[in-house]
């Protein structure tokens, strides 16, 4: 996967993670990470397996306010994976 289509899986996945579209794609860069995979209800005392996975960061900052939301694109099947909000 490239970049360019790194940062269009992201932009068409937006309306889902509810991201305004109005918010423009500052950067987006390759790096790894560790996903749990599994029950997602399952008590957070409970340890899960984890696997290692390829993914492009593609971070959209919210103009005039603090804050910004980064997707995490699976390098090797244009799936969201993860979605972080900061404040």
């Amino acid at each position: 996967m490239t970049e360019q289509e790194a940062r269009a899986a992201a932009d068409a996945a937006r309306r889902r993670f509810s991201i305004s579209l109005g918010l423009k794609a500052a950067s987006a860069e390759r790096r790894w990470i560790e996903l749990t995979h599994g029950d997602p209800n399952r008590p957070s005392d409970t340890p899960a397996p984890v696997r290692d996975a390829l993914v492009w960061i593609v971070h959209y900052p919210r103009d005039g306010r603090s804050g910004s939301v980064e997707l995490a694109i699976e390098d090797s099947t244009g799936q969201v994976v993860r979605v972080e909000r900061s404040r």
